[in-house]
C-alpha cells in the first residue's frame, strides 16, 4: 500500500485554514457576547426577528464554510484493488474507488490558491470536482502517483496544474 501524504503543517493550505476559522471563531464570541449582554441589560436581539434570523444564517453559513474547509484536507492511499481517498478531519467520510470501475481521471486546479483535485470517470460519469481535493498530497509527488495509476491500468490528464 503507497500513501501520498504530507502533514498538516506542511502543507500549503494551513494559512487558509486559519484565515477562515478565526475570524469566525472572533465572530462567534462577539455575538455570545451580545447574547450574554442581553440577559444583564444589553440589546435584546431577540426583540427583533430580523437580527435572530441573520444570526441564524450566519450562523449556518459559518458552519457550512469551516465544514468545506475541511474537507480540502484529504490523502490518497493506493492499495492493491482499489484508489482510496481518505479525510484528515473527518475519516469517516473517506471514499474508495476500484481500479477495476475506474476508465481516467484528471489531476486539475480550480485556480487561485485552491488545492489541486482528482476528478475520477466511473462507468462514463464523472465525480464531483469539489469532493476529492487533495489539500495534503505534495506536489512532488503527482509523477510518482501518476506513474502508479498509469500501471493500474487509469490514464491521467493534468488540467490547469500549478
Amino acid at each position: 500500500m503507497k500513501i501520498y501524504r504530507i502533514s498538516f503543517w506542511k502543507s500549503q493550505y494551513k494559512g487558509l485554514f486559519f484565515l477562515l476559522i478565526i475570524p469566525l471563531t472572533i465572530g462567534i464570541v462577539f455575538y455570545s457576547k451580545l447574547i450574554i449582554g442581553s440577559f444583564t441589560g444589553g440589546i435584546n436581539p431577540f426583540n427583533n426577528i430580523f437580527v435572530l434570523l441573520l444570526f441564524l444564517f450566519l450562523l449556518v453559513a459559518m458552519v457550512a464554510l469551516i465544514f468545506l474547509k475541511f474537507m480540502e484536507y484529504n490523502y490518497i492511499m493506493l492499495s492493491d484493488d482499489r484508489i482510496i481517498i481518505k479525510r484528515l478531519f473527518f475519516p469517516f467520510l473517506s471514499r474508495a474507488y476500484r481500479y477495476s470501475e475506474v476508465e481516467d481521471c484528471i489531476l486539475g486546479n480550480f485556480g487561485g490558491v485552491s488545492p489541486n483535485y482528482l476528478q475520477f470517470r466511473i462507468n462514463g460519469r464523472w465525480t464531483a470536482k469539489w469532493i476529492n481535493k487533495l489539500g495534503l498530497v505534495d506536489e512532488k509527488d503527482y509523477a510518482k502517483l501518476i506513474a502508479d495509476l498509469n500501471s493500474k491500468g487509469i490514464e491521467v490528464f493534468k488540467k490547469d496544474l500549478k
